[in-house]
């Protein structure tokens, strides 16, 4: 690491069209590709270049797609307008990487129906009190303990990486345990409810976790919807 912070931003991806049953199309929403240049322009201030970045995403297009836009408002490229302008901005040195541990599972990972008509927060709160538990509201679901596991792999990896900027994007209620482990690492008291720290990601909303050095010590801070928690690095 550098003198400039570490920064790892672990968000969903941009506005997608819907399904009808709940769920997101594989592409974006025209709207949605600024939206996300925008998420990065306050970064611009580090002068973090292509080579110094890695991008994890999930097999999902869209999440790539996302974390593409979000670098080029990073290195102040030009302003991308649609799906297809993302692709001239020149990305060539970002270590890109399809994590499939940010997936959402297959052929069960939700109950849909659930998600549809509530959001993912209910379901949230369902697995953070019961991790291990593999059905809800009648529908088989992936226990929260092994989405919390996955997540957490990640991010590991990405706070090991030598590169000073990280983007992990992935899907909604596979974001909210990557936020979870890293707020619990530095508390005492476990989170029982995902609105305790701010609720559930909306589509192009990131966390953004900054690492800083001194004198050897390493100090780290997660921002997100404006609150500011303390991580522990060594107890992720």
């Amino acid at each position: 690491m550098t003198n400039k912070p570490k920064i790892i931003m672990i968000g969903r991806h941009g506005k997608a069209p819907q399904k009808p049953e709940g769920g997101s199309f594989d592409t974006l929403l025209p709207e949605a590709v600024p939206e996300l240049y925008k998420q990065g322009i306050h970064l611009q201030e580090y002068g973090f270049q292509p080579a110094d970045a890695s991008l994890r995403h999930t097999s999902s297009k869209r999440t790539r797609m996302s974390g593409e836009a979000v670098l080029a408002g990073i290195f102040g490229y030009t302003q991308p307008e649609t799906v297809e302008d993302i692709a001239q901005s020149d990305l060539t040195d970002v270590q890109t990487i399809e994590d499939t541990r940010l997936n959402l599972r297959k052929p069960v990972h939700s109950n849909m129906a659930v998600y549809k008509a509530q959001g993912a927060g209910p379901q949230v709160d369902f697995g953070i009190q019961n991790p291990n538990v593999d059905m809800y509201e009648g529908e088989p679901i992936m226990p929260y303990a092994t989405l919390r596991a996955d997540t957490r792999a990640s991010i590991m990896d990405a706070v090991q990486d030598p590169r000073d900027l990280g983007l992990m994007v992935t899907h909604a209620s596979m974001t909210e345990p990557s936020l979870i482990t890293l707020v619990n690492s530095g508390r005492s008291t476990p989170v029982e409810r995902i609105a305790d720290v701010g609720g559930t990601f909306g589509m192009a909303e990131f966390a953004e976790l900054k690492i800083e050095e001194d004198g050897g010590i390493y100090k780290a801070t997660l921002h997100y919807k404006d609150q500011d928690f303390k991580v522990d690095l060594d107890n992720i």
